[in-house]
């Protein structure tokens, strides 16, 4: 292939891939629970077009946010048959299926046959271990059927994983003790690990398992504080109460407030309400001060919500379309800061190269590099560096703008300071490298970076200098060597945003192509919901 034909592919791609990009950014951006809120206020479009919004062929996919919606929607037979069904429909991974027979209760025969097609379809797949042992669970098929399936369990398919084999024992405890082989239900539990992280999906298959069994509240404390929300929930709506509570300890306003609307009758169910509406009312005062974080105040922002909705559903709905609006917009300034750029450089008003940070020549620039050399050098050993990255980066930073500025000799001085006699360890924190390239490139030390890209795979920040510097030295060839696997893992906005000077570099005819930018970048606009964010009525990708 010529270096023109792949940059055009490479210019292709990213105008192919940034719509889609930008809404699947965007409903990740409003979390998992966004759905479930927007059903607690009434709003079931909303709630079906939030979970449309996800990409198809991704593991945290759109089969996985109907999943949750079907949850949500228990007491809802129409309702949970509608998105089961799409959520079968659109299923891809053995994650997604599993998913969604965890919350299938095969009321509905016509998806009960879907589900069943959808499994079995799997069987001639390398993998497919834990949905079947999911459907099992679900089935309840003929003892012999059921009997035959385990055996093939066993004997014919491995598991694709870790993860999957850890889904299918949580499914298999259930089956085994279900059966009366209560030997085999506990070797099912036992070879599930719960001391490190798990899959999400897995965490899921977990909990249900764990509560079919009657023992929610016994592993509670060992499974990781990520799916926590996941773990309070079902065991207030298996009437542990007390022992969500010490789930969660601590008063907050999230916890409070899906306590209140979860268990409405219970006798302290009017004090987590007063309470959880109290702190909402400081949540933004807390925030300044640093004493809780943003994400932490969007949680309890989206509890309250779905709070409120429960007693009035029109101001709830009002609140949450206002919430959700104020992250279109941020996720608007990223686009918008990419259409500005692309103009810019189509107009010939702005080159590729990186811009000077001129904070770096300020009072209080130097006094921000004086406490990260301070920290950096603190540091006992490069482990506490590479969770102290954010330190080093903005060392490299400066160093690149000194570099910029002339001053290569402070910045080859700063440069020597931050490695601290282990530079090849250094250049491979990921967190450290978006400033290291810039800074070895305005030392003249490209084969150095190029070294280092070619060793692993850089995030999207680190590697797009490198190879706006390799084009416009010419070097075409190894610049595409480098972008079409990076654009093929990027996995939002921000990373096709960061790629776009890469992109304008290698093409043939800059302008042309910083034009067919900003049309993806329009279309990107048509396809995600207004900012406004008043309806769904616009043209979700199917």
């Amino acid at each position: 292939m010529s270096d023109e034909s792949t940059a055009e592919t490479c210019l292709e791609r990213w105008c192919d891939d940034l719509p889609g990009r930008a809404i699947n950014d965007y409903v990740h951006a409003l979390g998992w629970t966004f759905g479930e809120v927007a059903l607690a206020v009434g709003d079931v479009a909303l709630a079906r077009a939030w979970a449309r919004g996800f990409r198809v062929d991704t593991v945290f996919g759109r089969a996985t946010a109907l999943s949750r919606l079907a949850e949500a929607a228990r007491g809802r037979p129409e309702l949970v048959s509608a998105l089961l069904r799409d959520g079968y429909a659109c299923a891809e991974h053995e994650s997604h299926l599993v998913d969604l027979l965890l919350v299938d209760d095969f009321a509905d025969p016509a998806v009960a046959a879907i589900a069943r097609e959808r499994v079995y379809e799997r069987l001639d797949e390398l993998g497919g271990t834990a949905d079947l042992a999911w459907y099992l669970v679900r089935a309840r098929l003929p003892e012999a059927e059921e009997a035959a399936h385990l055996a093939t369990l066993e004997r014919v398919l491995p598991h694709r994983s870790e993860a999957s084999y850890y889904a299918k024992a949580a499914a298999l405890r259930i089956i085994h003790a279900r059966r009366g082989d209560l030997a085999a239900a506990e070797a099912a539990r036992r070879s599930v690990d719960l001391s490190g992280p798990l899959r999400l999906y897995v965490s899921r298959a977990v909990i249900a398992s764990a509560a079919a069994m009657g023992e929610l509240e016994t592993i509670a404390p060992e499974l990781d504080f990520s799916v926590r929300r996941d773990v309070l929930v079902a065991l207030v709506r298996s009437g542990a109460v007390e022992a969500a509570l010490a789930r969660w300890p601590g008063e907050s306003v999230a916890r409070d407030a899906l306590l209140a609307r979860l268990a409405p009758d219970h006798p302290h169910a009017a004090e987590w309400r007063a309470r959880a509406e109290a702190g909402g009312a400081e949540l933004d005062e807390q925030y300044a001060e640093g004493l809780v974080t943003s994400f932490e105040v969007y949680e309890a922002r989206l509890e309250l919500i779905a709070l409120r909705g429960a007693h009035d559903r029109s101001p709830a709905r009002t609140e949450l379309l206002t919430l959700a609006a104020s992250i279109a917009a941020d996720h608007a300034a990223v686009l918008q800061g990419a259409r500005q750029f692309l103009t810019e450089v189509q107009a010939g008003t702005r080159s590729l190269a990186p811009e000077i940070d001129e904070q770096w020549f300020t009072p209080d620039g130097e006094r921000a590099l004086a406490r990260a050399l301070k920290e950096w050098s603190a540091a006992p050993d490069m482990a506490t560096r590479f969770r102290i990255g954010r330190r080093g980066v903005r060392i490299f930073h400066a160093a690149a703008a000194f570099a910029r500025r002339g001053d290569v000799a402070r910045a080859e001085a700063l440069m020597e300071r931050a490695f601290v006699g282990e530079e090849a360890l250094v250049s491979l924190s990921e967190d450290v490298q978006p400033g290291l390239v810039p800074a070895y490139l305005a030392t003249d030390r490209i084969e150095t970076a190029l070294a280092l890209a070619r060793f692993a795979p850089m995030r999207s920040d680190a590697l797009a200098p490198l190879l706006v510097e390799l084009a416009e030295f010419g070097h075409l060839a190894e610049a595409l060597e480098l972008l079409e696997p990076a654009l093929e893992r990027a996995s939002g906005i921000h990373d096709l945003v960061n790629l776009a000077p890469a992109v304008l570099a290698v093409a043939d005819d800059r302008s042309a192509a910083a034009a067919e930018m900003i049309d993806a970048i329009d279309r990107a606009d048509a396809v995600r919901v207004h900012p406004a964010f008043t309806s769904f009525d616009a043209p979700f990708p199917v």
